[in-house]
């Protein structure tokens, strides 16, 4: 195992954290790749030829967890002390990050560029899919004993939320939250990919977005079943993303009126 030098801060928990949700959320560009049959060297090569030299760095890293990944949804993430090695825990988990976007966004956007309008319908529900199977793999990892209480009362299904790559801690808060009781929640999406800021990201905006609230979706599926959401994607005279959630037993709609 490789030490941290000597002369660079060692990691702290707030750095392993925010790797943990990278990893997190790099699992759900290679579960696309697993559930579309792609080939993760193909995509990333495509990204090698234009991407800036700190996402190039990472490539070759993210190409093994990939592939780590392959047939079982998991594999073994990397340690964050093992990676960094000029570069101190806030400099290389900002490069990091990087890839993580930019990669994914390119995944994306090299499938729908390959498919034909006519098919395109198709592939954004095999997307979809995958990106809820993804979801609920996440929050069974995560949350595999939630006690029955807690799952039953939104508060508690928005709490185990905010432990997951969408949620933006420790950095930042990437959820608002407008409302909340046990029935139901209203949140606004404060780092989704139509605010992300980078530039790989802006072509596929819209698709990325439904893809991370289907990831929502499954996330929350998985700590009970009897649970909806719906992603309110940003529009004209809205500031931002939004997205509700609540329970099969009562409406949305009335619930958030």
């Amino acid at each position: 195992m490789r030490e941290n030098p000597w002369h660079q801060p060692a990691p702290h928990s707030e750095h392993e954290q925010r790797f943990r949700n990278l990893i997190s959320l790099h699992g759900l560009t290679a579960s696309w790749l697993r559930d579309l049959d792609l080939d993760a060297a193909g995509t990333a090569h495509l990204l090698k030829r234009v991407a800036a030299p700190e996402v190039r760095s990472h490539l070759r890293k993210l190409e093994q967890i990939t592939r780590g990944s392959a047939g079982n949804g998991a594999g073994s993430a990397p340690r964050l002390a093992d990676l960094i090695d000029a570069s101190t825990p806030d400099e290389f988990l900002r490069s990091f990050e990087y890839a993580v976007w930019a990669l994914q966004a390119w995944t994306l956007r090299n499938v729908l560029d390959r498919t034909s309008p006519g098919e395109l319908p198709a592939l954004r529900s095999l997307i979809e899919q995958s990106s809820w199977k993804e979801g609920r793999s996440a929050s069974a990892l995560r949350w595999p004993s939630m006690p029955v209480e807690a799952a039953s009362d939104a508060r508690g299904l928005l709490a185990a939320l905010r432990d997951s790559p969408l949620a933006g801690y420790p950095e930042g808060r990437a959820l608002l939250t407008r409302r909340c009781t046990a029935s139901g929640a209203d949140l606004e999406l404060l780092a989704c990919p139509h605010v992300s800021p980078f530039p790989e990201v802006k072509a596929v905006q819209d698709d990325l977005c439904a893809s991370h609230a289907a990831w929502m979706r499954g996330f929350l599926y998985g700590l009970n079943p009897s649970m909806v959401l719906e992603h309110l994607p940003k529009r004209r005279g809205v500031a931002r993303c939004a997205v509700k959630f609540g329970f099969h037993s009562h409406s949305l709609r009335s619930s958030f009126l």
